[in-house]
């Protein structure tokens, strides 16, 4: 099973809390600025919060230079003082917040063979199910670059590219 498939196994069905933000200071600017975008992309951190129980996603840069989406602790980048920016209630990334997470599905890139370029969450609220996609990459593209890169309501540009590896759904 996918490292991060354990992670996030004991966290489907449950409810999202509240979504952070944690950009490395150099980016908090231009982050702050984009807000109310569909699609960010900025270095650092995206939490996720489920009662107690907090999802931390980055990229990792593999021996190979070879960057993927991992699932890290906050205090991993402490050397860097992430700012941390609790998403808005409002759209586009109000409306998961306080919706059960229902489906995860993570992908690989043929430039990382093996390793997760993006993860697709999939909320659910009453009959609405909203996608938000969080992985590595460039501008709209999840392709094992070092930048975050999270959207909501649409999967990335590439799409066409990224291949399943593995797939989770609330039981």
């Amino acid at each position: 099973m996918l490292y991060l498939a354990n992670v996030y196994g004991p966290l489907v069905g449950k409810t999202l809390d509240a979504l952070a933000w944690r950009p490395m200071r150099s980016d908090t600017p231009d982050l702050v600025t984009e807000l109310g975008a569909p699609t960010l992309r900025f270095t650092g951190a995206i939490s996720l919060f489920f009662g107690a129980d907090e999802i931390a996603l980055s990229w990792f840069n593999g021996s190979e230079g070879d960057y993927h989406l991992y699932a890290c602790k906050p205090s991993d980048w402490l050397p860097f003082s992430l700012d941390l920016i609790h998403a808005s209630t409002e759209q586009p990334w109000g409306e998961i917040v306080g919706a059960q997470l229902a489906e995860v599905e993570f992908f690989t890139h043929p430039t990382i063979p093996g390793q997760c370029a993006a993860a697709r969450h999939v909320f659910a609220r009453a009959s609405q199910h909203i996608d938000m996609w969080i992985g590595v990459g460039a501008d709209g593209r999840m392709e094992g670059r070092d930048e975050l890169v999270a959207r909501i309501g649409a999967g990335p540009d590439n799409l066409d590219e990224l291949e399943l590896m593995e797939a989770l759904y609330v039981r």
